[in-house]
């Protein structure tokens, strides 16, 4: 017998008080399973934030490690780059001005070789390369250009690629006796100059 029914039943306290007092109790449970309620949803809403956040922070974390990534790649083929021309670039300086395409659009370069380096630039053997830590040009093989446009696209500025119609190697040490143009340098025997006199 619970103390209410003990009260009840002696006396001490009426129907009516007995009955007030319950729902007294009725509606204190009820505020505070609201609150219950409330501080659940509360809970719920703060959780679900901080996982947004975690999210966002971790989002932010995974793109800079891609800059990261992004930078040290960068940084790595620039020193690639760097290694290969310094250790293939080939000394040219002589007394043939040799013009080129250079990497900006439009704008046609002097670059100042010997015979046999002219030569090898026109039959494809050799390439034109753009050096970017020396704020110039350099002459590389080939090869070595496959190598660098393999791994920085747009470092190849000059490399002749079709070889059909360029002059026998006995030629190649004869000298032009036309005028300069800024064409492609080809040996056709006889320039077009000489045979319109």
């Amino acid at each position: 017998m619970s103390l209410r029914d003990q009260l009840l039943a002696k006396g001490l306290v009426s129907k009516k008080r007995a009955r007030s007092a319950d729902r007294d109790k009725k509606r204190d449970r009820k505020r505070e399973k609201g609150a219950r309620d409330k501080k659940r949803v509360r809970e719920a809403a703060e959780r679900e934030a901080q996982e947004v956040a975690a999210a966002k922070r971790r989002d932010e974390q995974q793109a800079q490690r891609a800059r990261y990534a992004q930078e040290r790649e960068r940084m790595e083929r620039a020193l690639q780059v760097r290694q290969i021309l310094s250790h293939h670039r080939m000394k040219t300086r002589g007394r043939i001005a040799y013009h080129h395409i250079s990497a900006k659009v439009g704008v046609v370069c002097r670059l100042w070789v010997d015979e046999a380096t002219a030569f090898r630039l026109r039959n494809g053997t050799l390439a034109i390369v753009l050096d970017r830590e020396r704020d110039g040009y350099a002459v590389v093989s080939a090869e070595i250009a496959e190598r660098l446009n393999a791994i920085a696209e747009g470092l190849v500025v000059w490399h002749v690629q079709d070889t059909s119609g360029l002059a026998a190697p006995e030629l190649a040490l004869h000298p032009y006796d036309g005028e300069v143009c800024l064409q492609a340098h080809r040996w056709v025997g006889q320039s077009s100059h000489q045979a319109s006199r």
